[in-house]
């Protein structure tokens, strides 16, 4: 089974009223999975858990899946997002952005099973 592994989350601003976040994380795969299709689904949310909001998550954005192929045990994944700086800013001061990663194998098509492998990166601390 795989193993979403290491998952960081940068960003920082970019041209004009624009704020970059890169995903980056190891995807690894049992013998039996390399050579196979992979989708690739990122979510970015922005952290509510703490007073005074304690309640849900902010999604900030949740882009297009991606397909790709598991072409040896270790894979080195990035996403990159860039998002209007007013969608970025959900709140007063700082957010606390996290991304969320599923994969899912071309075999696994039951949408009752969850993802093959998921995890979450720690939440960075950024200011759009």
């Amino acid at each position: 089974m795989c193993v979403v592994a290491n998952p960081k989350i940068t960003g920082g601003p970019v041209g004009g009223d624009n704020y970059r976040f890169d995903v980056t994380y190891t995807a690894k795969f049992d013998p039996a999975e390399i050579n196979g299709t992979f989708t690739e689904f990122i979510r970015l949310r922005e952290s509510d858990s703490g007073a005074p909001f304690g309640g849900g998550d902010d999604n900030l954005t949740a882009p297009n899946p991606v397909t790709f192929v598991a072409t040896a045990s270790t894979v080195g994944r990035h996403f990159g997002i860039i998002l209007p700086t007013d969608v970025a800013d959900t709140e007063i001061g700082h957010e606390e952005v996290y991304a969320e990663i599923w994969l899912r194998s071309s075999g696994n098509l039951d949408e009752s099973v969850g993802p093959d492998c998921k995890a979450a990166t720690a939440s960075g601390d950024f200011n759009p």
